[in-house]
């Protein structure tokens, strides 16, 4: 990856776009959204949200009213 690459990630609950530099920034990033924006009151595994990004990667958008 260079420099000037992001890793970006789209909430499925609102949509709003995750960028950040690298994996460990977007975990933490997507942590943060849940908890302030949606009020989780516990924090998402780090390997739960790999998980998840990993699996969008490979497929189509899910529309989360589905």
């Amino acid at each position: 990856m260079s420099n000037d690459e992001t890793l970006t990630a789209a909430c499925p609950r609102c949509g709003v776009e995750l960028r950040a530099a690298d994996e460990d920034e977007l975990v933490t990033i997507v942590q943060q959204h849940v908890r302030n924006d949606h009020g989780f009151d516990r924090e998402l595994p780090r390997k739960h949200i790999l998980a998840y990004l990993r699996k969008t990667e490979t497929s189509d958008p899910v529309d989360p009213e589905d």
